[in-house]
């Protein structure tokens, strides 16, 4: 009986053993990363421990200014994340911000291995320091090696693992100077003068993605739904591997080409391979709007504000579904929502007119129309809605 319980210590040892190695491998990494913010920048860096971004059900421990969110129960550790809050950071020091997390991890490998090869541990303790310096090494191998899947935040956003920034950051100074005057243009909301600079270095076969993807939002920007698709699937057939990013506009490219039950079956493979996304939840909600299956785009828009509270797309297109499903009072506060966070939302200035458009205030329909037309002309069936309310004004006056 006293070998089995001394049998059963021992493996309650390694397990704890373990749990608490994955916790300090991933606090270690994350601390490589702060401190490089730490030192690069004089902004507030935050550590979050067990999650990627999640504050919810966490403790928060604040030192100058690092502040570290961890995950109270250790069995629910997911990962790590940490955010710098600096928008001045060079690309350098964007760089060495990015390494410095996976090259802790080595670092950390190579102590531990240096301590099994020199310190001569005994016991239970030689094969547990061997599985910490593997254990560390290969963090460090994973977050070093570009990954295209993506990672999804707290916050339903996608980000990408240490080696697939690092590469981009690298890519990019390789970039023609094209390139970079065109992301002024496109900083500045000129899509056509982007486009027109970046077409011509996909003509020539440029293998950058963030070439093509550039030129994609800019042709969406403007509604050139089938060019952008067209680029698409060129930067598919040259380069291939897609980033979560890409295939998020994939399914937008869908809706907008009228291709809805295409997009909504591929937003419910995208929501199955990748998890929880607040634009896939997003799209799907819409382009269930778009079907007029109302009732269920209601639950995806409810996840996705779940996801990012402060993200208006949602709120603005589960009014228009609250709306149209006869919750009018429901449906005028998510769109009140939607303007609030962002006023420059076109669509929601427009769901706001048909809401005043149902409830008979005609020239406040037209006031909210004629700002979402300001906004952005091309919103579907915006002109429609303006005639329709003009012609209700001067019936009216009759």
């Amino acid at each position: 009986m006293g070998v089995y319980f001394s049998v059963a210590l021992k493996v309650i040892d390694v397990l704890i053993f373990l749990v608490l190695m994955r916790g300090f491998i991933t606090f270690f990494h994350e601390m490589g990363h702060a401190t490089a913010y730490l030192f690069l920048t004089k902004n507030i860096v935050s550590v979050f421990l067990g999650t990627y971004g999640s504050r919810e059900k966490s403790l928060r421990v604040l030192s100058g200014r690092l502040e570290i969110w961890i995950i109270r129960n250790p069995l629910k550790w997911k990962g790590g994340l940490c955010e710098s809050y600096s928008s001045s950071l060079s690309t350098r020091g964007h760089l060495i911000g990015i390494l410095a997390g996976p090259f802790a991890s080595l670092l950390l490998a190579l102590i531990t291995y240096s301590i099994y090869l020199f310190a001569h541990p005994s016991g239970l303790w030689e094969p547990l320091m061997l599985i910490f310096a593997i254990a560390s090494g290969l963090s460090f191998l994973y977050n070093i090696s570009p990954a295209y899947a993506g990672i999804m935040t707290g916050k339903g956003d996608i980000i990408y693992n240490d080696g697939y920034q690092a590469k981009a950051i690298l890519d990019h100074k390789k970039l023609p100077a094209d390139y970079h005057e065109a992301m002024i243009y496109f900083q500045q909301r000129n899509y056509p003068e982007t486009a027109r600079l970046l077409e011509p270095l996909i003509h020539k076969g440029h293998k950058n993605a963030d070439v093509y993807r550039t030129a994609i939002a800019a042709h969406m920007e403007m509604r050139n739904y089938a060019r952008a698709d067209e680029l698409q699937k060129k930067q598919i057939n040259r380069i291939g591997n897609l980033n979560a990013h890409d295939r998020v506009t994939l399914a937008l490219l869908k809706t907008f080409l009228g291709k809805h039950e295409e997009a909504v079956k591929y937003c419910k493979h995208l929501l199955q391979v990748y998890g929880d996304n607040k634009y896939n939840f997003n799209i799907l909600g819409y382009t269930l709007n778009l079907m007029e299956r109302y009732h269920e785009a209601i639950p995806c828009l409810d996840k996705a504000i779940l996801l990012d509270s402060e993200y208006s797309d949602p709120y603005s297109n589960r009014g228009y579904a609250k709306i149209k499903t006869g919750m009018k009072e429901e449906g005028r506060k998510d769109i009140e929502q939607a303007i609030l966070l962002d006023d420059s939302n076109g669509d929601a200035h427009r769901n706001m007119g048909i809401y005043l458009f149902e409830v008979q205030m005609y020239n406040e329909a037209l006031v909210e129309f004629e700002k979402a037309k300001n906004l952005d002309p091309s919103i579907p069936l915006l002109d429609r809605y303006i005639f329709d309310t003009h012609d209700m004004l001067a019936r009216s006056e009759k």
